[in-house]
């Protein structure tokens, strides 16, 4: 039986029984293989959600769908920064007909990334982290996904920038805002999305700023000193600089 066949079967299954809105009596088996064929789809997707996947969004209860797609966005991490991956991935891609899907392999990790697009795509904060950590500052190691990611992080961020959920991510976006920032040498020019980014990043940071000695204030206060020679991140100091004065 396909891993299609088994996916759907076993979600009209789960339909039929009494208990459909409340599935805590499944086998925790059958949880496991679930997981494991939604992991394989997203896996298996390219830029666009599969016929599959998105079928499986609308038959199951919207809490469950987040519960399952943000374990899967845990194994989301950027492949190792080595010529030997490459090579080795290269190696596999042209010699294989078919990859491993594990948590910790190279498709593990691209499904994670995928479940945590569709996570941000419901507004759920457990998207945030998985997507900092595969946000690629260097060209070179950009994947297919990198403006989808760019976009996911500053739509979610955009509208998180006054809700209390956002606080306890502190840690992480002071990360993505260091890094964002740190780009290109600090020099070389930001792009207008990232640019709009590492804004929207800033503004999360506010709830923060006031503290002396807090990360966030340290950064903001060394981006709003910085001296900025390109019209993207004069923007983004200017921001800073006003956050400061505000806070």
């Amino acid at each position: 039986m396909s891993d299609k066949t088994t996916f759907v079967t076993n979600a009209a299954v789960e339909a039929g029984t009494q208990k459909a809105v409340d599935r805590e009596d499944l086998p925790d088996q059958l949880r496991i293989d679930q997981l494991q064929i939604l992991r394989r789809w997203l896996a298996n997707e390219d830029i666009y959600t599969s016929e599959v996947v998105r079928d499986w969004l609308q038959r199951t209860q919207p809490h469950e769908a987040a519960d399952s797609l943000a374990r899967i966005a845990e194994t989301a991490y950027p492949d190792p920064h080595t010529l030997g991956f490459l090579l080795f991935h290269g190696y596999m891609t042209v010699f294989t007909t078919s990859e491993i899907v594990t948590p910790r392999s190279p498709a593990g990790r691209r499904a994670g990334v995928r479940a945590a697009l569709l996570l941000a795509k419901q507004n759920d904060a457990r998207c945030l982290l998985p997507l900092i950590r595969v946000f690629e500052t260097y060209w070179f190691w950009e994947g297919k996904y990198q403006e989808d990611i760019e976009s996911a992080l500053l739509q979610f961020l955009t509208d998180a920038a006054d809700s209390p959920e956002i606080i306890p991510c502190t840690a992480d976006i002071v990360d993505l805002v260091r890094r964002n920032w740190k780009s290109g040498g600090g020099h070389r020019e930001l792009s207008s999305r990232r640019t709009d980014l590492l804004i929207a990043a800033l503004q999360c940071l506010k709830a923060t700023a006031n503290q002396p000695e807090s990360p966030s204030r340290k950064l903001i206060h060394s981006i709003a000193r910085t001296k900025a020679r390109t019209p993207n991140r004069r923007r983004a100091s200017e921001f800073a600089a006003a956050l400061l004065e505000r806070s």
